[in-house]
Order: structure tokens, then C-alpha cells, then sequence
């Protein structure tokens, strides 16, 4: 664990979850793409179009409670972990 300046002033706590990355059996899933056939056919006749911000999506995501013992980590101040998917766990991406 380390402590970073960001460049409002504020501190983050920052983790290296390498050992639990190798631990997590990732899901494999494909996206569709705007240039996937099934898209593009729906979207020809559609009235309202979205879009999403994905950037730090990945608070979004609860962690159930038996994973969040895996986030675990001590400071001086306690033993603290999240409640939602950290930055840098390999499946938030997916």
C-alpha cells in the first residue's frame, strides 16, 4: 500500500492487488461493437441514441462480503477493505 498526492492536494490510497489478480477466474465475454451487424440493425431505425461514461465504472461495482475480506489491508490507523471493486483488480475491466 502506498499514499499518493493527487492534483487536487487530496491523498489515495493506492494497492497492488498482483496476488489476488492471479487468484481471480476471469469471466470472458465479447462486447458488441458499433460495427457488429446486430447493432447497426437496431440502431437504423432508433429515435434516441446514449451514451455512457465509463470512467471509474468500476466503484459502480459491490463487492460481496467473502471478497471483500480479499481486499483487506492495515494501516496504522485499522484494517480497512472495500466494499466495491478497487482500481487495479484485473476483472474490473471486463
Amino acid at each position: 500500500m502506498v499514499v499518493v498526492e493527487i492534483p487536487n492536494g487530496k491523498l489515495r490510497i493506492c494497492l497492488d492487488p498482483k496476488h489476488l489478480n492471479k487468484a481471480i477466474k476471469r469471466e470472458h465475454f465479447q462486447l458488441p461493437t458499433i460495427g457488429d451487424t446486430y447493432i447497426t440493425t437496431r440502431m437504423a431505425n432508433a429515435k434516441w441514441f446514449s451514451k455512457l461514461d465509463a470512467n471509474h465504472g468500476y466503484w459502480q461495482i459491490p463487492l460481496d462480503e467473502d471478497s471483500q475480506l480479499l481486499t483487506a489491508f492495515n494501516t496504522p490507523f485499522g484494517r480497512y477493505c472495500y466494499t466495491c471493486t478497487p482500481f487495479g483488480i484485473i476483472s474490473a475491466q471486463e
